[in-house]
């Protein structure tokens, strides 16, 4: 009745963890990929050894994995192999209940906003759970805010350009606006067709 809800897929696996503590598992690229279409899907392994369910936010892999320059959606290996260190206890169940809870009132903020191009490059941003306190203050209206945070960070990416020229667009500062958003006239192109 609440759509609070969550994707997950869960595998098992006979091997212990390593010697740094961790739990290698290779994750197929196809599963991380379907599972990002889905906001805070979570990947699960079980160990059969141990008897302990190892997890992680997929969000949070497909990170790891760009920060190892795999990208996703181009290459390719069949897996990506993640370093679980998370096991499914009380506390964690607690984390996973507030981030699903906290999603999806984010959500529910989005569907505020009437414009279908900002609502969908906002919509982007919280799918793939993409720095969710810029998205959180842009909610907010603190858009002068979210675009100086945004100058801490060294991505220069489509989606956070977009988000730095609504910003702009929202403080009626249309030259920059037009200027960020030149600068990446196809991404938005792209996107605009994606979702017609």
């Amino acid at each position: 009745m609440t759509n609070i809800r969550s994707h997950i897929q869960l595998k098992s696996k006979s091997n212990k963890i390593n010697k740094e503590g961790k739990f290698s598992y290779p994750v197929p690229i196809k599963t991380i990929n379907y599972l990002l279409n889905s906001l805070n899907s979570l990947f699960m392994v079980f160990s059969v050894k141990e008897n302990i369910i190892y997890w992680e936010w997929v969000s949070k892999i497909s990170i790891n994995a760009k920060n190892e320059n795999v990208d996703l959606e181009q290459t390719n290996q069949k897996t990506f192999t993640y370093q679980f260190t998370k096991e499914l206890d009380d506390k964690a169940f607690d984390d996973i209940y507030q981030k699903l809870i906290d999603g999806s009132l984010l959500v529910k903020r989005l569907n505020y906003i009437s414009n279908p191009l900002e609502k969908g490059i906002i919509g982007n941003f919280i799918s793939k759970d993409i720095h969710k306190e810029l998205i959180d203050l842009y909610l907010q209206g603190k858009f002068e805010k979210v675009i100086a945070i945004s100058k801490d960070y060294s991505e220069d990416t489509p989606e956070m350009n977009m988000l730095v020229s609504w910003c702009y667009y929202n403080t009626f500062n249309y030259d920059e606006a037009f200027n960020l958003t030149l600068s990446h006239l196809f991404f938005a192109f792209e996107f605009v067709f994606s979702i017609l």
